[in-house]
C-alpha cells in the first residue's frame, strides 16, 4: 500500500499518520496528555481566558481535532470560562469524520462524547472558511487551505496560538517566516503561543517578528518545546457589547440577524411592517439550498461555500428540534447548453469540491429523478430544500416581534439609534444600541444617506404550483434546468420556478407567468405528461446589486448602523452568513470569512 497517497492511515499501534508528511498526528505515548501539556499548559489555559468576555485561539494544524477537543473539555469544566470561545484552526488536508472518530477512540471515555458532537456538525471538505456553532458559547472556524493563504485571509485578534503542524523538517510551508509574520500581524501584546518543537530556526523566526521565546521541557521523549508571548505594543481592541438591537424587516435576513444575536447572548426586536413575519419575498413554502458557484476560484464562490457550510451545520440540528421543512435531498443541474457544460467542467476541475460535484449521464439522471431527461447533468449532493416560512419562524422565536409596525425614521448618533414607528394608530419612539436594516428596498427610505450610496434594484419572481401527478412519484431530489422543480410534500403539490423580472416591484400574482413557467419547463422535458395542472402560484420581490452580491456590515459613517440586504434568490444561504459577519463585527470577534469575501460583501464597497 502506498501510504503517501492517503491523507491519514493507521499503523498497527493505532496511531494515525499522515500520508502527505509521513509523520504522526500525535504522540504514540498519549496524544491527549501531549495536547494538554503542549498547547493548553503552553498557553496557560484555562487561567489565560478566565473572567474574560471572549477568547480567540488559532491553531495551525487541526488534524484529528484532538487539541480542539481537549480545549473544549477544559472550557466546559471551567466555572470562570469566558463568555465566548472562538477556536480557529487551519488544515490543508482535512480528515473525514470517521477518521477523526477512529483517531480519538483511545480517549472515548474522556472526550468521545465531544468528538461525536463535533463530527455531527463537521463541515464538508471543500476549501475555504467553515463556521460551526459547536455550542451557544463556542464557535469553531475551520479553514481548509494552505496555511499562508489562510492566515493572509484571516481577520482576528488572536489570544493564543497552537502551533501543531507536522515536524518542521517535513512541513516547510508552515514553519516559515511568512507564517510568523502573519502571526505577528494577528497578535497583540498579551498573545501567547505553545508548540511541541524546539527547532532553532523556529525559535529565531518567531523572535524576529517580535515574540519572546522560551525553551521548556518537552512532552514524553521530546527533550524540549517552545512557548512564548508576543512582545509588540499593539493593544487588543475591545468592543462594547450592545444591550439591544433593532432589526428592520421580518424576512429571512431579519430573522437570521435575530437568531445570530441570540446565539451570542444579545436581545433583539424585529420591526415588520406586514401583519406577519415572512410577509414578502421570504414567504414561499419551499426554497432551495443552491450555492451560486463560479467556474474558477473567486470571492463569490468562497462566500457561497461558507454560507452553505454554515447552513448545513445548523439545519440538521434545527430539523431534529423543530420541523423547518429541511430535506438534504441533493439536486441535479441539467447541462442544457454548451455554456453550462464549460462552466460545470471548470467547476469540477478548479474548485476542489470533488465529491460534491458529480457528473451524471442523462440515463443516470433519469433513473435517479424518475423523470425522463434528455441532458447530462451535474449532481450536487449537498443541495437541499427548506421552508422559508418555517425557517423564519424558528430563527425569530427568541426575538421581540412587532408586526404592522411601519418604521418612519431611523436616527443614529454616538448614543445609539432611535427608531420612530407607527403601530395601532399611534406613533412611537424607542432607543436601541444598534440598528440593522434588513428590509430590502425599504432600506432606501430609512436612512437619508443610504439612498445615495446603495445601488439596489428590485427583481420580481413568481413560482408556480402544479397539482401532483403520478409521473413525479419518484421525484425526491431538486431538478434544476435554468428553472427548477421540487416537491411541497406537506400539501402534495409541486413547485415550479421561477420568473426573473429585473426592475419590477409588483408582487401580484399573474396567471400568464404560471403558463410561462410551465412552458419553459416543457421545453427541456418533452416527455412530460400533457395533463399537468396549474393549481396556484406566488410572486415576490427580491433585491439585487450590480455585482450580484449581498450587502452587510457596519455603515461607514454611522458605527451603530448595520445592513443585511440584497440576498436575491439565495437568501436562505446568504442571510445567515451575513448575520454572522455582522455580529462578529459588532462584538470584535474573528471574521467568519476571508478578507477577500469580507470586501466583496461589505457595505464599504459602496460607501466611499
Amino acid at each position: 500500500m502506498d501510504n503517501k497517497k492517503q491523507t491519514v492511515y493507521f499503523a498497527q499501534d493505532g496511531v494515525p499518520r499522515s500520508g502527505h508528511f509521513d509523520d504522526i498526528y500525535f504522540s504514540v505515548e498519549n496524544g491527549l496528555d501531549e495536547s494538554r501539556y503542549n498547547f493548553l499548559k503552553g498557553n496557560n489555559v484555562p487561567h489565560a481566558w478566565q473572567n474574560k468576555d471572549s477568547f480567540i485561539i488559532c491553531e495551525l494544524g487541526f488534524g484529528t481535532g484532538l487539541n480542539f477537543l481537549a480545549t473544549w473539555q477544559a472550557f466546559e469544566a471551567d466555572n470562570h470560562r469566558p463568555s465566548h470561545l472562538t477556536y480557529i484552526s487551519v488544515e490543508k488536508y482535512p480528515l473525514k469524520p470517521e477518521d477523526i472518530m477512529q483517531a480519538i477512540k483511545p480517549w472515548d471515555d474522556e472526550i468521545g462524547h465531544l468528538a461525536e458532537k463535533l463530527c455531527e456538525k463537521y463541515p464538508p471538505l471543500y476549501p475555504g472558511f467553515h463556521t460551526v456553532h459547536i455550542a451557544d458559547n463556542i464557535t469553531l472556524i475551520l479553514i481548509f487551505d494552505d496555511v499562508k493563504k489562510a492566515l493572509s485571509d484571516l481577520n482576528a485578534a488572536i489570544d493564543a496560538w497552537y502551533l501543531d503542524g507536522f515536524v518542521p523538517a517535513k512541513n516547510h510551508d508552515m514553519w516559515s517566516q511568512d507564517v510568523y509574520a502573519h502571526m505577528a500581524r494577528l497578535s497583540h501584546k498579551d498573545t501567547s503561543f505553545g508548540t511541541f518543537t524546539a527547532a532553532g530556526f523556529v525559535k529565531r523566526g518567531l523572535q524576529e517578528v517580535g515574540f519572546e521565546v522560551q525553551k521548556q521541557p518537552g512532552y514524553g521523549k521530546k527533550r524540549e518545546r517552545l512557548v512564548g508571548v508576543y512582545n509588540g505594543d499593539k493593544e487588543k481592541l475591545r468592543s462594547k457589547k450592545p444591550a439591544s438591537i433593532a432589526i428592520i424587516g421580518g424576512g429571512l435576513a431579519g430573522a437570521a440577524m435575530a437568531y445570530m444575536a441570540h446565539h451570542y447572548g444579545l436581545k433583539t426586536t424585529i420591526f415588520e411592517q406586514g401583519d406577519a413575519l415572512a410577509n414578502g419575498a421570504s414567504g414561499n413554502e419551499v426554497g432551495l439550498l443552491n450555492p451560486k458557484l463560479t467556474a474558477m476560484p473567486s470571492d463569490k464562490n468562497e462566500f457561497y461555500g461558507a454560507a452553505l457550510s454554515l447552513c448545513l451545520s445548523l439545519f440538521n440540528a434545527w430539523q431534529s428540534e423543530t420541523d423547518i421543512g429541511y430535506d438534504p435531498c441533493g439536486a441535479f443541474h441539467m447541462i442544457t447548453d454548451d455554456k453550462k457544460k464549460i462552466r460545470f467542467d471548470k467547476m469540477q476541475e478548479n474548485l476542489g469540491w470533488d465529491e460534491y460535484l458529480i457528473s451524471a449521464t442523462a440515463e443516470q439522471a433519469s433513473l435517479e429523478l424518475g423523470v425522463a431527461c434528455s441532458y447530462d447533468a451535474l449532481y450536487m449532493p449537498l443541495s437541499g430544500k427548506v421552508s422559508p416560512q418555517k425557517l423564519v419562524a424558528f430563527m425569530a422565536k427568541n426575538a421581540t416581534v412587532l408586526t404592522s409596525a411601519h418604521v418612519t425614521a431611523v436616527t443614529s448618533d454616538e448614543g445609539g439609534t432611535e427608531i420612530s414607528y407607527h403601530q395601532d394608530g399611534q406613533d412611537h419612539k424607542e432607543l436601541y444600541d444598534i440598528c440593522v436594516l434588513a428590509n430590502g428596498m425599504g432600506a432606501l427610505e430609512m436612512v437619508p444617506h443610504t439612498k445615495d450610496t446603495m445601488p439596489l434594484s428590485p427583481i420580481r419572481g413568481q413560482i408556480t404550483h402544479l397539482k401532483h401527478h403520478p409521473y413525479f412519484d419518484g421525484l425526491d431530489k431538486n431538478l434544476c434546468f435554468g428553472g427548477y422543480l421540487t416537491k411541497q410534500t406537506d400539501n402534495n403539490y409541486l413547485i415550479l420556478g421561477a420568473t426573473y423580472d429585473r426592475g419590477e416591484g409588483d408582487a401580484s400574482h399573474r396567471s400568464s407567468d404560471d403558463e410561462s413557467n410551465l412552458s419553459y419547463f416543457k421545453s427541456f422535458f418533452p416527455s412530460l405528461p400533457d395533463d399537468l395542472e396549474i393549481c396556484g402560484g406566488r410572486a415576490g420581490v427580491r433585491v439585487t446589486t450590480p455585482d450580484y452580491m449581498p450587502i452587510c456590515g457596519r455603515d461607514v459613517d454611522t458605527p451603530n448602523l448595520y445592513y443585511s440586504l440584497a440576498h436575491r434568490s439565495h437568501g436562505i444561504l446568504s442571510s445567515l452568513l451575513c448575520a454572522q459577519i455582522n455580529l462578529h463585527q459588532m462584538l470584535g470577534y474573528a471574521s467568519p470569512v476571508s478578507s477577500g469575501v469580507l470586501q466583496a460583501v461589505c457595505v464599504k464597497r459602496y460607501q466611499k
